[in-house]
Order: C-alpha cells, then sequence, then structure tokens
C-alpha cells in the first residue's frame, strides 16, 4: 500500500503530525509518496491508499 504525504513549500511534510504519520507508515512498509497538490497524484490513487494532508486535502 501507499500513503501519500502532503508537503509545505520546503518539499517537508505539512506539519509535525504529518511527520510522524510518514515515519510510522515508513516503519510499517507503506511505500511514501510525497506530493505539494492532490491533483498531481490524483490519478494514480488506489482507493485503499492512505492521504496525510490538510482538512480540504483529506476531505477531497
Amino acid at each position: 500500500m501507499k500513503a501519500y504525504i502532503q508537503t509545505n513549500q520546503k518539499n517537508m511534510p505539512y506539519s509535525v503530525n504529518g511527520y510522524v504519520a510518514m515515519k510510522g507508515f515508513e516503519q510499517m512498509g507503506f511505500e511514501i509518496i510525497l506530493f505539494k497538490s492532490l491533483d498531481e497524484v490524483l490519478p494514480n490513487m488506489n482507493r485503499e491508499d492512505i492521504v496525510v494532508g490538510g482538512i480540504q486535502t483529506v476531505r477531497r
């Protein structure tokens, strides 16, 4: 499975919570994919993939 982690302008997880989630999913063996805009990764996503980001991003 994949975990999509939203990043800020410096290409780092958007918050401390995003960073902690990224590290946890890495330890569980998930493939981590960093993204700035959901539009750039949306076509490649599957229903079972995880999205970690802001409220609007996750709701979309």
